[in-house]
């Protein structure tokens, strides 16, 4: 039986708010280029979501390491 323990269960946790996060970062890139309008605060925009996939990134690597290291053969 495979059995996740409490550091990979809260990097889950804090994956899904990173993608909740990224999601909600989207809505406004989404409404302006269906009105065809340029983004309010476009830089900002930018920039919270190029943070978020970074976090995103490191958060899903040190999931993929703590699940090698903590693997039993």
């Amino acid at each position: 039986m495979y059995s996740i323990n409490k550091w990979s269960q809260g990097l889950l946790f804090h994956q899904a708010l990173v993608d909740c996060g990224r999601a909600a970062i989207l809505i406004p890139l989404g409404r302006s280029i269906y009105s065809c309008q340029p983004v309010t605060k476009c830089s900002l925009v930018e920039t919270a979501f190029l943070l978020l996939v970074t976090v995103s990134t490191i958060n899903m690597l040190t999931t993929t390491v703590n699940e090698i290291t903590t693997d039993d053969f």
